[in-house]
């Protein structure tokens, strides 16, 4: 299967492979114990970057905006105190593998996917403790780019 790969598709699928990873991993931290780690953030951004440089072209006026545009969104969010700071970072890593089109589904796709996930935790941690509700908002984050893994990745 692999045989008929060059070079650029090989190491294109290693960091497909690796970012979904990181990804997953993203995922669990947030489950267990409601934080992103920076390193694991970094290495999200790193990875999209790569995969961003061995594509085609690279559209950084579209990059730069769109990442303006999240930092606005999302920073809103952060400051009222709806979304945690991991969440911010990771969908922020996502940018450079994102476009300005696809955006509003992918956000749309988030809180929908973010609602379902903060009416489970919040029925669960309702029963065990009576501490303000905390959502773990990477279990939304990455489903989220499911649909968009071939256009993105």
């Amino acid at each position: 299967m692999f045989e008929s790969l060059n070079q650029s598709e090989s190491l294109l699928l290693m960091l497909r492979m690796g970012l979904w990873g990181l990804l997953f991993s993203a995922m669990v931290f947030d489950w267990r114990a409601r934080r992103i780690p920076n390193w694991l953030n970094l290495g999200v951004f790193v990875l999209c970057a790569s995969v961003l440089g061995l594509g085609d072209a690279i559209y950084w006026r579209e990059v730069l905006t769109l990442f303006a545009l999240c930092a606005l969104l999302l920073g809103g969010l952060f400051y009222r105190g709806l979304l945690g700071g991991g969440d911010v970072k990771l969908v922020l890593a996502l940018v450079p593998i994102m476009r300005l089109v696809e955006f509003p589904v992918f956000v749309g796709s988030v809180l929908v996917l973010g609602g379902g996930v903060a009416l489970v935790v919040g029925r669960f941690q309702r029963q065990v403790s009576d501490q303000p509700m905390t959502v773990p908002y990477a279990l939304a984050i990455v489903p989220a780019c499911w649909p968009f893994s071939t256009l993105w990745l």
